[in-house]
């Protein structure tokens, strides 16, 4: 089974290096690449072809909003998940109206993040791109 690639972007660095400590001790998932804002996010997004990409919605230049519509436009099988310091209704409805696929608290992190690689890990649509 090949893993999960994974792309991480967020604009905070210590949030960012504690997302990938806690990604690469995951088993069948593979950080492939982090980017700090939404530039590098589109370009790596292009280059690596992830299968997941943890984005955060509140980044300089160009916005989580502006890159998971440009990621779902020339790349509809990666999987893009919003994960944000912003909490509720509001940016949970965020992710019924763009095409991405699921959002996480970063206060809730620990307890909804397992959920969504488990369901990404086990969703072969996309996975055995190289």
């Amino acid at each position: 089974m090949y893993p999960l690639k994974v792309l991480v972007v967020d604009d905070n660095d210590e949030f960012r290096a504690n997302l990938l400590e806690y990604l690469q001790k995951q088993q069948g998932v593979q950080v492939i690449q982090e980017a700090k804002g939404g530039l590098e996010a589109i370009t790596f997004a292009h280059y690596y072809m992830p299968h997941l990409v943890l984005l955060d919605i509140s980044m300089p230049h160009f916005s989580g909003i502006e890159v998971a519509k440009y990621i779902k436009r020339f790349h509809p099988e990666t999987k893009v998940v919003f994960v944000s310091i912003h909490e509720g209704e509001t940016c949970r409805a965020l992710t019924q109206l763009l095409p991405v696929d699921g959002f996480v608290s970063k206060s809730y992190l620990n307890r909804d993040l397992p959920r969504i690689l488990k369901k990404f890990r086990e969703t072969p649509k996309g996975r055995n791109r190289f």
